[in-house]
């Protein structure tokens, strides 16, 4: 039920919505799709929930690997690191300073998707 709420026209049901979906453990790694979603809402009270559930869903399945392609795979919590740096450069101070938070609860992030993500993004900031 909360999932549908998610995509409620009103912002305080969609952030009331994440914040039980976070709740709700074991996190599965099929909801990673659904939290990367709501990183693109126009409300930063949702962004800043979506950011902590993404961290919640990384940190219950350290070891689920997505197929990148049909020859390689990429863990997902270098996936919600890589979404979790994306909101790093938000517009809104509160989101940024979750995204923060939340990086550092990510474990088990690979050091080339570390290094080549952070990389990445300093120099996209200067």
């Amino acid at each position: 039920i909360c999932r549908s709420f998610r995509k409620d026209a009103d912002y305080v049901v969609r952030a009331a919505a994440l914040k039980s979906l976070q709740a709700w453990r074991p996190m599965q790694a099929c909801m990673f799709e659904e939290a990367v979603s709501s990183l693109n809402d126009d409300i930063a009270e949702v962004r800043e929930e979506a950011l902590g559930w993404l961290g919640n869903i990384a940190m219950d399945n350290r070891s689920f690997l997505f197929p990148k392609s049909k020859k390689s795979e990429v863990k997902l919590t270098d996936s919600c690191f890589m979404q979790v740096c994306g909101a790093v450069f938000d517009s809104e101070m509160s989101v940024r300073e979750e995204a923060c938070r939340v990086l550092g609860t990510i474990p088990n992030v690979s050091v080339h998707y570390m290094l080549q993500t952070l990389t990445k993004k300093m120099l996209s900031s200067e």
